[in-house]
Formats: structure tokens, C-alpha cells, sequence
């Protein structure tokens, strides 16, 4: 898992032309994203279990 200077540098890396306050425009950006994508997952594996469960496999 990448801490955030890590991904600091990641985006400075790929967007060299960016000011301060644009890459950290773009990492709240992708931690907003992140928490997105991270919850759905969680509901997902939670329904699947959910599901097995109640079927019995």
C-alpha cells in the first residue's frame, strides 16, 4: 500500500507540469475515489458471505 508522500511523488511523476495545489487537488481526488471503490468491495464480499451462508456452501 502506497502512503500518501509516495503517492505524492507518483502523481508529480506522471504530471510534471502540475502546481502544489494541483496535485493536491488530484490526490484528494484519488483518495475520495479509493474510499469509494474500497467500501463497495467491502459490501460486496460481506453480501457474497452473506449469501453462502444463507445457502448453506
Amino acid at each position: 500500500m502506497l502512503n500518501y508522500e509516495e503517492l505524492k511523488q507518483l502523481a508529480k511523476k506522471y504530471f510534471t507540469e502540475a502546481s502544489e495545489e494541483q496535485i493536491e487537488i488530484l490526490l484528494g481526488d484519488l483518495t475520495r475515489e479509493l474510499e469509494i471503490m474500497t467500501h463497495a468491495k467491502i459490501r460486496e464480499l460481506v453480501d457474497f458471505e452473506r449469501r453462502k451462508k444463507i445457502t448453506g456452501q
